[in-house]
């Protein structure tokens, strides 16, 4: 095969893993305007990405195994054929129900196109290139991983959300000619034609149910009879699959890979680095345009420094690994992580936002370098098993990003709610120590307690001081209590009214000519005293709510802190793994 024609190849494969595994974050950031667009809740529009993951991590084995044995080369052009035919479907969906069915078959192309790229660019280069495709694959899939955010907020800005879809369309095209023309097919040799139907569907089925239970938990809550139920059925029916694949003949998954310690620690890591990738695309999304009223552009220009990173750790990390080994690198990437997810946590409202981008610089260093393991996972597999190692440690970091989002997001909601209940009880001290009026502080706590109700917006004073059930109340009730700082000037004025109402009653009864001039002079007094009052209780309003804003941005700062802290410490947990990614070395 000529050179041309093998790099030709290998660009088809990029394009189809990085579009992949784009879409499975690229759609977080067009929730609310698909939401809007179909007037449905929020919870209903999640479904367009759960569908997708779902999918994605259900099938990505079994088509893998599909692949190995009658066809890789038949196999991603299949995937290909419905990645790019349900984009098209996606962005023309007239309803919600057929986004999210539409989304779930694109999920099964993505789940198709993922892997294949370790198998057939060993295929195309040969085995002494193993290490190249597997970093170019690792670098591909970290920068398509994290750059789905960024990337969805750039084509919602300028286009709408239904090209998120329709941009795949070309790119699909693209790839399915080079593959179709360039590739040649390949197979694994080693292993029995006959399809183990039995355990592809007892392991769909699981697997279905147990993502569907770690993506939906922070919907239904984890307790509740749906996830619970969906929980202990996936794991008895994967029970079952295991049994199964005991006593196969043909069984679809050979657990002997296992026994591979540098593959089965290599998905470990791979797999939790995908449950880290979550902090900075998503809840770090979350804290920029709720938190701090980003808009999704804004946010997206941030977090894109992740991928933007990666781009140059990831080369790096295959340099070093290469003259040293890859034990080095998937530490030293873990204990990155480890490190701006502790840094990620000492952000608050005031943080000046260089700050935040330089931690995740370090997480895009960190990113980059565990995506070695990667490289490492099929390093001492046999090459007629890269195909379904590919798809074991792309399946790995599959569950790990599901079990981010149910495990961390779940926590994220738990402490926001938290942090709702004491911005409202610490707001309702700070208003009863106000110095407004009673009815002024009882439509206050009204205000707030529909602002902790509804989310972590931000308060604002000529937001609240705008509403017009206050405005009334300031206009009906707006006499200075001794606190404040007005009370003596109004009420020298209301003594200075009283006498001149006196001496207006006194000059009617005398029918004094003067009497016309000093009535116009009280009437005058009248709305100065109403001005002062209502002064008065706008800045009261205006302390108060300074006051309130501080607790509020120090308690949703302190939910989000919780959350970066959690996932360190997980991740910590882990980092011994990272010994053992290149363990064969070690002994040689």
């Amino acid at each position: 095969m000529k050179k041309s024609v093998k790099y030709l190849s290998f660009i088809g494969l990029v394009i189809a893993m990085f579009m992949g595994i784009l879409d499975s974050t690229v759609i977080n950031v067009t929730l609310p305007s698909i939401q809007n667009y179909f007037g449905a809740t929020m919870s209903n529009a999640t479904w367009v990405s759960t569908s997708y993951l779902l999918s994605v991590t259900v099938f990505m084995l079994p088509s893998s195994k599909i692949a190995d044995q009658h066809g890789r080369k038949k196999l991603i052009l299949f995937g290909l054929i419905l990645f790019g035919g349900f984009s098209l479907a996606s962005a023309l969906s007239k309803t919600l129900g057929q986004l999210i069915i539409f989304r779930f078959i694109q999920g099964i192309g993505g789940a198709i196109i993922t892997p294949l790229i370790l198998p057939i660019g060993v295929n195309i280069f040969g085995k002494e290139r193993l290490p190249m495709v597997a970093s170019v694959g690792g670098a591909i899939s970290a920068l398509a991983a994290a750059g789905g955010p960024p990337i969805g907020g750039v084509i919602l800005h300028y286009l709408n959300w239904r090209w998120v879809f329709g941009i795949n369309i070309p790119f699909a095209i693209i790839s399915f000619l080079f593959i179709l023309f360039f590739v040649n097919e390949s197979y694994d040799e080693t292993t029995s034609k006959k399809i183990d139907y039995l355990g592809i569907i007892t392991l769909s089925i699981s697997m279905l149910l147990i993502v569907f239970a770690l993506l939906k938990s922070n919907d239904y809550g984890w307790r509740s009879a749906v996830i619970i139920t969906s929980l202990i059925t996936g794991l008895f029916i994967f029970i079952i699959y295991c049994l199964i694949e005991e006593h196969s003949d043909h069984p679809m998954f050979n657990f002997k890979l296992f026994k591979e310690k540098t593959f089965t620690n290599s998905c470990i890591v791979y797999g939790i680095t995908g449950f880290s990738l979550v902090c900075p695309t998503l809840v770090l999304n979350y804290f920029l345009q709720d938190a701090l009223r980003y808009s999704a552009l804004k946010a997206s220009l941030i977090t894109v420094v992740v991928s933007l990173t990666v781009i140059i750790s990831m080369p790096l990390g295959t340099k070093i690994a290469g003259k040293v080994n890859a034990n080095l690198v998937n530490c030293l990437g873990l204990v990155l992580i480890v490190t701006s997810l502790i840094l990620l946590s000492t952000v608050r409202i005031s943080t000046p936002i260089e700050n935040t981008i330089l931690f995740l610089i370090i997480n895009g260093f960190g990113f980059g370098f565990t995506s070695q393991s990667l490289v490492s996972s099929v390093k001492y597999l046999p090459v007629s098993k890269n195909g379904l190692g590919s798809g074991m440690v792309n399946t790995a970091r599959q569950f790990g990003t599901c079990l981010g989002v149910a495990i961390l997001m779940t926590f994220l909601s738990s402490n926001v709610s938290i942090a709702k209940t004491n911005i409202y009880d610490k707001g309702k001290s700070e208003i009863k120590n106000s110095t407004v009026s009673i009815d002024v502080k009882k439509e206050l706590n009204s205000q707030l307690r529909k602002y902790t109700k509804n989310g972590t917006e931000k308060i604002s004073h000529s937001k609240i001081t705008k509403d017009n059930a206050l405005r009334k109340v300031i206009k009906k009730s707006n006499k200075p209590t001794s606190k404040s700082i007005f009370f003596k000037l109004y009420s020298s004025n209301e003594q200075l009214l009283k006498a001149e109402e006196n001496i207006t009653n006194t000059l009617i009864k005398e029918k004094s000519p003067f009497s016309l001039s000093v009535e116009k002079l009280t009437q005058s007094q009248k709305i100065i005293l109403s001005k002062i009052g209502m002064l008065s209780q706008l800045y009261g309003i205006q302390k108060v709510i300074k006051k309130i804003k501080s607790v509020m941005n120090k308690q949703i700062a302190l939910a989000f802190s919780k959350v970066y802290l959690l996932c360190a410490g997980i991740v910590a947990l882990f980092i011994p793994f990272g010994l053992g990614t290149d363990k064969r070395r070690k002994n040689e």
